[in-house]
């Protein structure tokens, strides 16, 4: 003869498990099915489960967020025709001003600061 004491065990976890009328009518479960039955379907447990595994994954990030770190980028830049500063007109004045000074003598007031192609890393 079971005891009485299992009796109240089996319908409290049943009762847990919010499928009394159901498992009434299902036949005898052990206690070890009953409880598997509890651990599957309990909401509660469930939600628990899922709190410890957000937890795990939580700490699982903030562990990655200690760990060194490198940031890199790059770009390069075409454009049509190099940048370039023409003061030539500068000169000609120069030139106008100082006529014994000749031409030759004076180098190009133009200066290229920019090729066509030019790249910048980080």
């Amino acid at each position: 003869m079971k005891s009485p004491g299992f009796s109240c065990i089996r319908l409290a976890g049943l009762c847990l498990l919010g499928g009394l009328p159901t498992a009434l009518t299902a036949g005898p479960l052990s206690f070890a099915d009953a409880w598997l039955l509890l651990q599957r379907t309990n909401p509660t447990l469930q939600a628990a489960r899922a709190e410890v595994e957000r937890r795990t994954a939580e700490r699982a990030a903030t562990r990655s967020l200690q760990q060194p770190q490198i940031d890199v980028s790059a770009a390069q830049t075409w454009i049509d025709q190099p940048l370039t500063i023409n003061l030539d007109p500068i000169r000609d004045v120069i030139l106008m001003l100082h006529p014994a000074v000749p031409a030759a003598a004076i180098p190009p007031f133009i200066t290229t600061i920019q090729s066509e192609r030019f790249f910048r890393a980080r």
